[in-house]
C-alpha cells in the first residue's frame, strides 16, 4: 500500500480521480502510491476519459494527466474539454519538465489548476486533491449571523499560523477589544480544513501564514477561493515575499496581504473590512443562485410540457403525470450558468425531447401489445419472471415478452441504470390486500433526470428514464400501484400488484 493517511477509509467514501497515462509502469506507480487514499480510475486514451465524463457518473475530484508530451495538441484539447465541460473537476498535471512558457500558456487559458513535475512529492499530490475532495462535502458560506448547533453563533475569523502561542495570545487580545466576531486559531492547512468542515458556516474571514509546514499559505487560500468563493482571504508572512504577495493579489486569491508583526488594533480594522466584504459576496451569490434557479424553473415548466404533449398520444395521461411528479421530488444538484447555456443556447431541449420521445415509444408499444398474465400472480412466477429477464443470458427479446415479463424486463434495466441489482428487490405477497409488494432495501440512485437541470444528454440517462416511464406503464397495465418518494439524488419506490388478473382477448 502507499504512504496515505486513509487506509482505514472505506473504498466508496474515498474521492474518486482520474488518472490519464500512456505508460503501464506509471500506472503501476501511482496507484501504488495513492490507492489507499482514492479510489482511481485509469485510461490510455483522450477518448476514454471524455466517454466515461458524459455518462453522468459520480464526478471525479480530480484528472491526473501523466504525460511527459504536456504541450502535445491532444494533451491541450482534453484540458480544455474539462475547462469547459466539467469546471469542476481539478485538472492535475503531472511531467517531467515543464518550460516556463508552455506552463505560462497553459496558466493563462486556465487549462490547469495543478502542475508537478517528476519525481511526484506524494504527501503535497496528496493534499491538494484531497482539500479539492473537501469542496463539494463542505457547506458554502452562508450570512455571518447563521447559528450551528452546540457553537457560538457569532461569525468568526480563522488565523492560520504555525505558531500556535503567537495566534492564541492574537486570538484573546481581540475577543477582549471586541464583541462582534470570534477567533479560531489553526496550527496548519489541515487543521484550518477541519475547522472549516466543522464552523464553515461561520467563518467569514482566513488569514493565513504563507511559510507553513506542509502546503504553504497561498495555496491553502487558493484552495479555499474554490471551495469557499466568498469567504474572504488574507495572507500574511514575517518575511518580505512581494512576489507571493502580489502573485496572489494579481490572482485574485486574497482580500489584503499584511506582513508581521502583528497588531490586534491593526487587525480590528482589517478584520471588520473583511467581514463586510464578505456579506457583500454572500449577497451577491444569493441574488446570482435566486435568478438562476428562476431561470431554470421556467426552463424546466417548459421542458415537462413539451414532454407531456410529446407523450400523450402513446401513453395515458395520468401514467405521464405520476411519472413527471415523480421526477419533481427528486432533488439534484442546483442549476449553474452551465445549465442555463446548455438549455438556451444550444439544442439540448430539443434533442432532450426527441431522443427520449423516440425511445419512450418503442417502450410504450412493446407493453400496449404484450398479453396480459393469464393465470393469478405469485411471488414464485414474478421471481421467474425476474430472472428471465436479468440480462445476464440468452433469454427472448423483448418483442416476446408477455406483460408482466416486460414489467420484470423494465425493472431489471432501471435497476442495472441505477448502478442496483436484483439482489436488493424484495417480493412478498400481502394477504390482507391480496396483492404482491415489491421494494427496494436501499433507494435508487438518480443524480440526474428528465427535468433536472443538464449540460448534455447522455444514453445512461436515457436508458434509466425511458425504463421508469415504462414501469409506470406496466403497472397502470397490471391494475398496480407504485408509490414513490424522491429525495437528495435518490428515489424509493415501492410497488403493489394484484395477484388476481384476466387475460385479455
Amino acid at each position: 500500500m502507499g504512504k496515505g493517511t486513509s487506509q482505514n477509509m472505506d473504498r466508496c467514501q474515498r474521492p474518486l480521480i482520474i488518472l490519464r497515462y500512456d505508460k503501464d509502469v506509471e500506472r503501476e506507480h501511482f496507484e501504488y502510491q495513492f490507492e489507499a487514499d482514492f479510489r482511481i480510475i485509469a485510461f490510455n486514451s483522450d477518448l476514454a476519459v471524455t466517454d466515461y465524463l458524459g455518462q453522468d457518473e459520480t464526478t471525479p475530484v480530480a484528472l491526473c494527466l501523466m504525460s511527459d508530451q504536456a504541450g502535445d495538441p491532444d494533451r491541450r484539447t482534453l484540458l480544455a474539454h474539462l475547462r469547459d465541460r466539467h469546471p469542476a473537476v481539478l485538472r492535475v498535471l503531472m511531467t517531467n519538465t515543464m518550460p516556463l512558457n508552455l506552463l505560462s500558456s497553459m496558466l493563462e487559458n486556465g487549462l490547469v489548476d495543478r502542475c508537478f513535475e517528476k519525481p511526484l512529492n506524494e504527501d503535497l499530490v496528496r493534499s491538494h486533491i484531497l482539500t479539492a475532495a473537501l469542496a463539494p462535502a463542505l457547506p458554502l458560506s452562508k450570512t455571518p449571523d447563521k447559528k450551528i448547533s452546540g457553537c457560538s453563533g457569532k461569525t468568526a475569523v480563522l488565523i492560520v499560523d504555525d505558531e500556535p502561542a503567537a495566534t492564541h495570545y492574537l486570538a484573546r487580545q481581540l475577543e477582549r477589544l471586541q464583541d462582534e466576531f470570534s477567533v479560531i486559531c489553526a496550527e496548519n492547512a489541515t487543521a484550518a480544513l477541519s475547522q472549516f468542515h466543522a464552523h464553515g458556516d461561520r467563518i467569514a474571514v482566513i488569514m493565513a501564514d504563507q511559510r507553513m509546514p506542509g502546503m504553504q499559505g497561498n495555496e491553502l487560500l487558493d484552495q479555499l477561493k474554490r471551495s469557499h468563493p466568498d469567504v474572504v482571504r488574507i495572507l500574511t508572512s514575517a518575511y518580505g515575499e512581494v512576489n507571493v504577495a502580489m502573485d496572489a493579489v494579481n490572482e485574485g486569491r486574497i482580500f489584503r496581504y499584511r506582513q508581521k508583526p502583528w497588531r490586534a488594533s491593526e487587525l480590528m480594522a482589517l478584520f471588520r473590512d473583511g467581514i463586510r466584504k464578505h456579506r457583500e459576496l454572500v449577497e451577491s451569490r444569493d441574488r446570482d443562485n435566486a435568478q438562476t434557479l428562476s431561470r431554470f424553473d421556467k426552463i424546466r415548466a417548459r421542458r415537462q410540457r413539451r414532454l407531456s404533449q410529446t407523450l400523450s398520444p402513446v401513453v395515458d395521461s395520468h401514467v405521464v403525470d405520476r411519472f413527471l411528479n415523480a421526477l419533481l421530488t427528486i432533488n439534484t444538484l442546483p442549476a449553474s450558468s452551465s445549465h442555463l447555456r446548455a438549455s438556451l443556447e444550444t439544442r439540448l431541449e430539443s434533442e432532450l425531447i426527441d431522443r427520449f420521445e423516440h425511445t419512450a415509444i418503442q417502450a410504450i408499444t412493446l407493453i400496449d401489445r404484450a398479453s396480459s398474465p393469464a393465470r393469478a400472480l405469485t411471488v414464485e412466477n414474478l421471481t421467474h419472471a425476474l430472472e428471465h429477464t436479468d440480462g445476464s443470458g440468452s433469454h427472448a427479446s423483448p418483442d416476446s415478452l408477455s406483460l408482466l415479463e416486460l414489467f420484470a424486463h423494465f425493472l431489471n434495466t432501471l435497476l442495472r441504470a441505477s448502478g442496483m441489482h436484483r439482489s436488493e428487490l424484495t417480493l412478498d405477497a400481502e394477504s390482507s390486500s391480496g396483492s404482491l409488494r415489491l421494494f427496494l432495501t436501499s433507494p435508487l440512485r438518480i443524480y440526474s433526470h428528465l427535468l433536472s437541470p443538464i449540460t448534455r444528454v447522455s444514453s445512461p440517462l436515457l436508458e434509466q428514464q425511458v425504463a421508469l416511464l415504462a414501469l409506470y406503464a406496466c403497472v397502470a397495465r397490471l391494475s398496480g400501484d407504485i408509490d414513490s418518494r424522491g429525495g437528495h439524488q435518490v428515489c424509493e419506490l415501492c410497488i403493489r400488484l394484484p395477484t388476481k388478473t384476466s387475460e385479455e382477448g
